[in-house]
């Protein structure tokens, strides 16, 4: 089964945001250790007692848990990784990853092109101006694409010890004069 990397909202959590920040215990629990233990917020979240005070990287990784404590076969998300730090953007690519080999499609949204790259089979490029490609990651997403839909310079780089490993780095405005 591929996985799929396009631009879809959905969910079934509730749309109120106070509806969001509260969580039954048990919710919580079904989310998955990996994420749970890994994002270091628990602990905190049910000392406090008060789920309203989370920050917006704590309810991403939250948000994200309850999705998958519904052990859905599609799971749709809006910028998975938006609001986390670096190391939790990886632990976020990472559980998609595994979700996907599992066998549930994962289709979502981002603005960083190296996401694609680290945990996307497929990809849907689109601009305002209407442009819309569609194909393997790899084919999908080139530096020319990347230059008309972000306006900047970028070059796409891997690491020669992990050749199925690709980046994006944006260039200076020196560097590609």
């Amino acid at each position: 089964m591929e996985r799929c990397y396009a631009p879809l909202c959905g969910g079934s959590v509730p749309r109120s945001s106070r509806a969001r920040s509260v969580l039954r215990h048990e919710e919580f629990q079904q989310g998955g250790s990996a994420l749970r233990e890994s994002a270091g917020h628990y602990r905190r979240w049910r000392e406090e007692g008060d789920h309203t005070k989370i920050s917006g990287g704590e309810r991403q990784l939250v948000l994200l848990a309850r999705a998958i404590a519904q052990q859905p076969q599609l799971l749709c998300m809006d910028e998975p990784t938006a609001s986390l730090d670096f190391g939790n953007q990886v632990l976020v690519m990472n559980r998609i990853r595994t979700l996907s080999a599992a066998g549930i499609t994962v289709m979502m949204t981002t603005h960083a092109p190296s996401h694609a790259f680290y945990c996307a089979d497929q990809t849907a490029i689109m601009g305002r101006d209407g442009v819309f490609f569609v194909g393997q990651t790899n084919d999908t997403i080139t530096e020319e694409r990347l230059t008309k839909l972000y306006g900047v310079t970028a070059k796409i780089v891997g690491y020669e010890h992990i050749p199925e490993t690709r980046t994006c780095v944006p260039l200076p405005p020196q560097a590609h004069q």
